[in-house]
């Protein structure tokens, strides 16, 4: 099934922060109503860095987060295919669940195979 379609104009970096830091402090409120029973014991961190959709930035942004995060549990990005491409394999050798909503390259899909890493396609 495909995904939805969305606007093809890209959301920019500052929003898009905004956005997800409001999500992660909605789940981390265990009190306001809004799904307090997810993820009981656990509190969501954001760690943000910007790939500009390339292989190498891709690469250095996930070696750079696995080292600042030792227990990562998950990366919810990257946002393209470029640096999905090189993440992908570097999240399976380190068995960290990574999903993507809008890295859609169909040959990123193939070799992924939802392993690890989960695209909309």
């Amino acid at each position: 099934m495909p995904c939805p379609s969305l606007p093809s104009t890209p959301t920019p970096p500052a929003e898009l922060d905004a956005h997800v830091q409001l999500t992660v402090d909605l789940i981390n409120n265990k009190t306001d109503g809004w799904y307090d029973e997810l993820l009981p014991g656990i509190e969501l961190v954001v760690h943000t860095n910007d790939s500009q959709c390339d292989t190498v930035r891709g690469a250095l942004a996930f070696t750079s987060l696995t080292s600042i995060v030792p227990n990562l549990a998950g990366i919810i990005g990257p946002t393209c295919s470029g640096s999905g491409s090189s993440i992908a394999p570097l999240a399976g050798l380190k068995r960290i669940p990574t999903i993507s909503g809008s890295a859609t390259a169909t040959p990123l899909a193939e070799v992924c195979r939802g392993v690890w890493v989960w695209v909309c396609v």
